[in-house]
């Protein structure tokens, strides 16, 4: 598939023989990414669907814009979760979509109308509290980024209202421990849940 022709992103340390740690070369990295969305994609599109240049052309705008915004993609059991963190999706403490972001949504909503698929919309914050500002803790913002995700992808995509959901987590579902500031940044994130359809 059309995928194989893109690269770019970021990706964890692999680890070799008796422990020894090796740098991702950017082929690896961008094979890894590669081969998360040919998963994603798949499991997006029913695979009796033909692939049209309509829909050739949404998955390469959504394939590019994600990474370029360094976009994790992981399988959670029989579902997919893709990450954004938050630094790249929100100013500090607010919870107005930046507009790369917002292409994205864009791209992944165009995705999601070739599909029967359902979305949860999870908004998770770090453990710092907030002083002073808009929101009056975690919860609020968390729970109002994650509405203003799902309020997009609803208003400005063809993704209808009823196969989506959203809810704010706080700092209640951690990834990493808080050590320092960039595993604090780790846990301060946008996750889009993308699951199969309950059958009627």
């Amino acid at each position: 598939m059309f995928i194989s022709t893109f690269s770019g992103g970021a990706g964890a340390l692999s680890f070799g023989i008796g422990g020894e740690i090796h740098p991702p070369t950017m082929e690896s990295i961008a094979t890894q990414r590669q081969l998360g969305m040919q998963k994603l994609y798949d499991f997006l599109l029913n695979k009796d669907k033909q692939i049209t240049k309509e829909i050739m052309t949404s998955l390469k705008g959504l394939t590019e814009s994600m990474l370029a915004m360094d976009v994790v993609i992981r399988k959670r059991g029989p579902n997919f979760s893709l990450v954004f963190p938050s630094e790249k999706m929100f100013p500090p403490g607010s919870a107005q979509i930046s507009e790369p972001v917002k292409q994205i949504l864009k791209n992944l909503g165009d995705v999601m109308r070739f599909s029967t698929s359902v979305i949860s919309i999870e908004g998770h914050t770090d453990s710092l509290p907030l002083h002073g500002g808009k929101f009056p803790s975690n919860w609020e913002l968390s729970a109002t980024r994650a509405a203003n995700v799902m309020k997009f992808l609803v208003d400005q995509t063809p993704v209808e209202a009823n196969r989506i959901r959203a809810i704010g987590f706080a700092n209640t579902k951690p990834v990493v421990k808080e050590v320092n500031e960039d595993m604090r940044a780790r846990n301060r994130r946008i996750e889009i849940m993308v699951r199969q359809a309950p059958e009627s």
